[in-house]
């Protein structure tokens, strides 16, 4: 009997799970992180959270067993571990008698296609691309050396010494390091957009043209003398009257739509760039990177070049901009590289993408998934990359 088998599995035994108890409605995380934890061993054998069941501070094994109502609840885990998890896990749910009490099984079987990752958001540790492993007493974050040996594995068991740890085919990193799988920086300044400066400007003048006219001076004496207060001489009196003021006003937003445009999506976008590392011996060719990004309104990925106001657009054609394909919350950014030499790295784009951010994505995490293709390459790659953006 399948449960009978696993409580007699010494403690040290990885690919079984002992709970006490069902992992109730705010435990999901526990649950998803237990799943993926065990998911992400090495090796190709099935793993089993076993519930109901643990071991007491001897290292006997005790049968607590479950309540009916623990009964209803796991079997809606296989679902759970569908809506967080990706790729796919085949997880069964059995249910058997221990001493004359219940015992759940939940069963994870063909693990061999890691590494599996959180695909939505469920807790502060459990983001979007978070990924986790169990060790001995304990489930951690994935270092780099854990994701090395999963994107390394083939199927069959992997050698647990650190010098057996292969590296990934084809390294995707930012900036200049293929190695580099997060970037932390700070986003621009984006509080000086021209059409916010034009409105602070116009808002002033409104005012000191009204506390002019509340004054009932026949001349711009008054007016004149606020200005100076609060410009001195190096922005001349605008002798505009607060009527046309105000439709100026109105306006910002047309008026300075050119250069607001320049100013998030170019001169005070962010510009991301990759590097790709052919970590084989082999030549690979066609190779195919395809990089998914969310797309909201704080993170708006640049379809193409932004040419400064004024200037063509056709200068900015001239250059090699990343293909950008939009979707539905996402958009997928393409690039085709002809042939990548063994121990060869270059950056991915000729010209950075853009992205423009708005104030709001301060402090954010975002996930960017890539996909991979070659000739040459045993399997299609894929893996998460992080950027972490400070205020």
């Amino acid at each position: 009997m399948l449960v009978d088998n696993l409580l007699k599995q010494p403690r040290d035994c990885l690919e079984i799970c002992l709970r006490e108890q069902s992992y109730g409605s705010s435990g999901r995380a526990d649950l998803i992180r237990d799943v993926m934890g065990l998911a992400n061993l090495p090796g190709a054998e099935a793993r089993h959270i076993v519930l109901g069941a643990h071991r007491d501070a001897d290292g006997k094994i005790a049968v607590s067993g479950l309540d009916e109502k623990a009964l209803a609840e796991v079997e809606g885990y296989a679902g759970l571990v569908r809506q967080y998890l990706e790729p796919q896990l085949s997880v069964d749910m059995n249910c058997s008698s221990v001493r004359g009490k219940l015992v759940a099984v939940l069963t994870i079987d063909r693990c061999d296609n890691p590494p599996y990752l959180v695909c939505t958001d469920l807790s502060q540790d459990l983001k979007t691309g978070a990924c986790w492993i169990r060790e001995p007493g304990l489930f951690r974050a994935a270092r780099r050396a854990d994701l090395d040996r999963m994107f390394g594995s083939s199927g069959e068991p992997a050698v647990a010494s650190p010098a057996a740890v292969a590296a990934p085919a084809v390294s995707i990193g930012f900036g200049d390091d293929p190695a580099a799988q997060q970037w932390i920086t700070r986003i621009p300044d984006l509080s000086t957009a021209p059409s916010a400066l034009a409105t602070k400007r116009l808002q002033d003048q409104i005012a000191v043209v009204k506390a002019a006219g509340e004054r009932d001076v026949a001349d711009s004496s008054v007016a004149r003398l606020v200005h100076a207060q609060q410009y001195g001489s190096d922005l001349p009196y605008d002798e505009r009257g607060v009527n046309t003021l105000i439709e100026n006003f109105n306006a910002v937003p047309d008026d300075y739509h050119d250069a607001d445009a320049y100013y998030f999506q170019e001169s005070n976008a962010l510009k991301l760039n990759f590097s790709i590392c052919n970590n084989g011996e082999q030549l690979l060719e066609e190779v195919t990177v395809v990089i998914t990004m969310p797309m909201v309104d704080e993170f708006a990925v640049v379809e193409k070049l932004c040419p400064e106001p004024g200037r063509s657009e056709h200068e900015s054609d001239l250059l090699e901009y990343p293909a950008v394909t939009f979707y539905k919350g996402a958009a997928q950014v393409r690039q085709d590289i002809e042939q990548l030499h063994p121990g060869h790295s270059q950056s991915l784009y000729e010209t950075a993408l853009r992205v423009a951010l708005r104030p709001a994505i301060a402090g954010k995490k975002i996930a960017l998934r890539y996909a991979l293709h070659a000739r040459g390459l045993h399997e299609p790659q894929e893996g998460v990359l992080r950027l972490v953006l400070k205020g």
